[in-house]
C-alpha cells in the first residue's frame, strides 16, 4: 500500500469527523441530565484529545497555543476540557478549519 495523497487523508479524517459527530449525538440523546453535569467538567489529556480526534499531539498542542482549542496548563501539563472540545468540533462541522 502506498503513501497516501494529501487528498486521501482529508477525505479520511472528514469521515472521521462525521463518525465522531455520529456518536457524539447518539450519546447526547441517551444521557441523563445528571451525567451531562459531571461530564461538564470532565477534562483530557492532550494525548487524550489527539486520540480522540485522530490528530498528531503536535496540532493539538498548535491548536491550544494559537487560542483555537480552550485549554488549561498547570506547570507542563496541558488539559482540555471534554465539552470545549465537542464544542470546537461542532464549531467546524462540514467544514476543513478543524484540519487546517
Amino acid at each position: 500500500m502506498g503513501k497516501k495523497t494529501v487528498e486521501q487523508r482529508l477525505q479520511e479524517l472528514q469521515i472521521d469527523v462525521k463518525k465522531i459527530l455520529e456518536i457524539l449525538s447518539e450519546g447526547a440523546k441517551k444521557a441523563s441530565p445528571d451525567s451531562l453535569d459531571a461530564d461538564q467538567e470532565a477534562t483530557m489529556s492532550i494525548k487524550e484529545a489527539a486520540d480522540f480526534l485522530q490528530m498528531e499531539v503536535t496540532a493539538i498542542v498548535e491548536k491550544c497555543q494559537k487560542g483555537e482549542i480552550p485549554y488549561a496548563k498547570d506547570g507542563r501539563l496541558m488539559t482540555i476540557k471534554k465539552l470545549d472540545l465537542i464544542a470546537w468540533v461542532r464549531d467546524r462541522k462540514g467544514t476543513e478549519k478543524w484540519i487546517n
